[in-house]
């Protein structure tokens, strides 16, 4: 056990170590204060109302004024109509917009952390061969599938870290540019067929949670490339069509019944939770949950087999 740790920091260690790192949490940052900045003038999101003791009152107003409003986008007063009639029939009194939900609407900047991930899983295997150290690294009185299996949970604990960073970040942000309403305020959110009010902390960790087993399975696949290739750059950039291909190619090939059973349909669990909803009607979280783990074990089955059976030149 006390080797693995030692391998593990010392992958870390060598993670870290390089500039590219912190330029990549200065990259982060940048994009949360840009993407703040943009919310704070946008007309879309509602940033600048307050809720007193007549809320029920200035909800019945909202919806009257939107109702009226033809330049509106039909979808959006839709939504934000049945969203505070959700508050009127439960008797919620909303919030104004604030950092919590900045972090929930934000998201999708989990995306920073996919590309950061693929960058570190694909080439923290490859680059030992490119850089002729595997072979001091395998002098190590410590088996090959050891050595695999820290490289892999150096990889996991430097996409945890990453999404916990970016997760306080926006929280900071959002905090600076929107203010708070207490630590852990009651919020509704949109499901894809109807609205739940949650605290924002379970909700917050619920979606950023999930999206991280999407960025864990992205990183895996660089991995397995990594592995199987020796090649960072093949394993980057193969993640990275995936990435980019993949959400973009789901939406057009999702009414073909066999979609259901691809990589890119199942693994960002966090469409359950959102309002856009699974590919699929037939589809559970149950489902992508499951053919998730199948693509992962097959993944780790053939990085491991790369990488321990095959001989080093």
């Amino acid at each position: 056990m006390n080797k693995m740790w030692d391998l593990i920091t010392n992958e870390l260690k060598k993670i870290f170590a390089s500039r590219t790192i912190w330029l990549i949490f200065l990259v982060m940052l940048a994009a949360v204060i840009g993407v703040a900045m943009l919310t704070a003038s946008s007309d879309v999101i509602d940033t600048e109302t307050t809720y007193k003791s007549d809320w029920q009152q200035q909800l019945q107003q909202q919806n009257k004024e939107l109702a009226s409003n033809k330049k509106l986008n039909p979808a959006h007063v839709k939504q934000t109509i049945e969203k505070n009639n959700y508050y009127l029939e439960h008797n919620i009194k909303p919030h104004h917009y604030q950092a919590g939900d900045f972090v929930i609407d934000n998201v999708f900047l989990t995306a920073l952390v996919s590309l950061f991930t693929i960058v570190i899983a694909g080439g923290i295997v490859a680059n030992e061969f490119t850089y002729g150290t595997i072979k001091q690294l395998l002098i190590r009185p410590v088996t090959r599938t050891t050595i695999l299996a820290s490289k892999y949970i150096a990889v996991i604990l430097f996409s945890v870290l990453t999404m916990t960073v970016l997760f306080i970040l926006t929280y900071v942000v959002g905090a600076l540019f929107f203010g708070v309403s207490g630590l852990n305020p009651e919020l509704v959110f949109e499901r894809p067929d109807h609205f739940v009010h949650r605290h924002f902390l379970q909700e917050g960790l619920l979606v950023y949670g999930l999206k991280l087993v999407h960025i864990l399975t992205l990183g895996t696949f660089g991995f397995m490339i990594s592995s199987l290739l020796r090649s960072s750059s093949l394993a980057i950039g193969l993640s990275m069509f995936i990435m980019f291909l993949g959400s973009t190619a789901s939406v057009f090939i999702a009414q073909y019944d066999w979609s259901k059973y691809l990589l890119f349909t199942n693994s960002d669990l966090s469409r359950y939770y959102h309002f856009i909803g699974p590919y699929r009607d037939d589809m559970t979280i149950q489902f992508s949950a499951g053919v998730t783990l199948i693509y992962l074990l097959v993944f780790l089955i053939v990085a491991w087999y790369s990488f321990v059976k095959r001989d080093i030149n």
